[in-house]
């Protein structure tokens, strides 16, 4: 019997294979464009992890609406040589991207640091289409970059400054929030912290951080791991100002709100994070939680700021607490205070 090639047409005798081959033909050298316009840093660092001319890796520039992404088939990785901040909102670009993609999808991108309005040198600034069209739109820092991207689903993998922009190689781990609640970006803000009964609880703090670093202590941690105070080392979250303000214990004040409310003592273990808790040995967790936390740790009073230090001086504290109650706090308070007055310690 013989063979006989059948074409798909429409019901117009449009021949749709042909049609599709083409669009196929204009995407492939619409991409193979856009890969020849990086600079060779740029190639470097993304073709290290994806191989660029795959048919399995898709190049796009977000701020084009006709290239949105209409995904029909299982991706190795999408790329998009255009800074995030070219999206109107950056938060929906990156949910909708996350809503379109399997889990293990390599996203690379990059962004428009607000360190970059600052260099003297503009020559990157100028010779970057990309940057030319951003004069006029809002620059965000690292952090926040970062952030947001952790916050939408997505989970670092790499990141460079290259040529005055920020490239960041991520992958998606997780679905995107089912509610976009963003961040606040005010001068005061909230943590959630483990509390009495490992109850979690609201504590207030003056924002020393940029925008949506909360999403990154887990990273940082990885990256870096704790300085000598147990706080994450070489942390780029902080911003310029509030350094001064930890240094100085300022950005401790609005805990004072949670004092009166009664859920911080004065004195008392510290009030952690769910990450930093679950860090913990067992019996220091299971002891902790039958503490209220409180406003000034036992480090402070110690003189035990290390990572290993604190946790140890918080065994110290609740022995003695358990033994001589409310006057442990009386005495903890007045070493801590002298040792505050005194320089001898600071916050970090």
């Amino acid at each position: 019997m013989q063979n006989v090639k059948t074409t798909k047409t429409n019901s117009n005798g449009v021949n749709l294979k042909a049609i599709d081959e083409h669009v196929g033909r204009q995407l492939n050298m619409y991409k193979n464009n856009l890969i020849k316009r990086m600079s060779k840093k740029v190639y470097g660092f993304i073709s290290q992890t994806v191989p660029l001319y795959s048919d399995k890796v898709r190049v796009e520039e977000s701020y084009c609406p006709q290239n949105y992404y209409t995904i029909e088939k299982p991706l190795l990785g999408i790329v998009d040589v255009a800074p995030i901040n070219s999206a109107g909102n950056i938060n929906q670009y990156l949910f909708q991207l996350n809503d379109h993609i399997p889990e293990a999808t390599i996203f690379v991108g990059c962004c428009a640091i607000a360190d970059l309005k600052n260099k003297k040198d503009k020559h990157f600034r100028d010779q970057n289409p990309y940057l030319k069209s951003l004069k006029h739109k809002k620059f965000i820092g690292k952090a926040e970059a970062l952030g947001r991207l952790v916050y939408a689903g997505f989970s670092i993998i790499d990141f460079k400054e290259i040529e005055g922009l920020l490239y960041f190689m991520t992958m998606k781990v997780k679905k995107a929030p089912e509610k976009q609640e963003g961040c606040s970006s005010g001068f005061l803000f909230s943590m959630t912290r483990v509390g009495r009964e490992g109850k979690e609880l609201k504590v207030f703090k003056i924002r020393t951080m940029h925008p949506y670093s909360q999403y990154l202590q887990d990273y940082v941690v990885r990256l870096n791991g704790y300085n000598a105070v147990g706080k994450p080392a070489g942390d780029f979250r902080l911003t310029s100002w509030g350094k001064f303000f930890r240094k100085y214990w300022l950005d401790e004040l609005p805990q004072l709100v949670n004092l009166f409310k009664g859920e911080l003592a004065l004195v008392g273990v510290r009030p952690l994070s769910r990450t930093r808790f679950s860090e913990l040995p067992n019996e220091v967790q299971e002891l902790r939680v039958k503490f209220k936390p409180g406003c000034i740790p036992p480090y402070v009073s110690l003189l035990m700021p290390d990572s290993s230090g604190n946790i140890e001086a918080e065994r110290i504290y609740m022995s003695e607490k358990l033994k001589k109650g409310f006057r442990t706090d009386i005495k903890y308070f007045f070493l801590a205070m002298w040792n505050i007055l005194t320089g001898r310690i600071t916050s970090s």
